[in-house]
Parts: structure tokens; C-alpha cells; sequence
């Protein structure tokens, strides 16, 4: 139903949404930082992308995942151990 999508037309690159069958673009983050979409999350509930946001060195990237509704973004767990839910 949306494809999600990585634009840089408005500066740095961020993450966009799209209905499939074609319409509007509507950009979903605003982190003035380069973010790369992955895909959706299992439920499609959430697009998952990497960024260098807040970062200190902007070769060092972080997953996260936003809700393309409210724009809520949360930091997503990596590395041993981590769990996604």
C-alpha cells in the first residue's frame, strides 16, 4: 500500500513515504542527517532506516524506526544480545 523510500531533494537525505499506486511524496523525518531506508518493519507498522543523527563521526550509523504516522522515531537495540520488538 506506501512505499517508503530514501530522498535528498530537500538537503540531506531522509525518509519518504509514498502511496504505490502513486501520489504525493510526504517526507516522514527531519534530522538534517544523512538516513538510508532498510524497509518496513514485520507488522509494516514502522519504516527501519540507518542515519548518522547525533552521531560524532558521520561514518558511525544507527539503526532506528519511525512511525510514518506520528513521526515518533525510537532508537532501535543492536549488537549481542539485542531484541527488537
Amino acid at each position: 500500500q506506501w512505499l517508503a523510500f530514501t530522498s535528498s531533494e530537500e538537503g540531506h537525505s531522509e525518509v519518504y513515504i509514498m502511496p504505490a499506486q502513486g501520489g504525493r511524496a510526504e517526507r516522514v523525518t527531519f534530522l538534517g542527517q544523512r538516513a538510508q531506508v532498510i524497509g518496513w518493519s514485520p507488522t509494516s507498522h514502522e519504516i527501519i532506516f540507518n542515519s548518522n543523527h547525533e552521531q560524532p563521526f558521520p561514518q558511525v550509523f544507527e539503526i532506528y524506526a519511525v512511525d510514518p504516522n506520528t513521526k515518533h522515531i525510537r532508537n532501535l537495540p543492536t549488537g549481542p544480545g539485542a531484541h527488537i520488538s
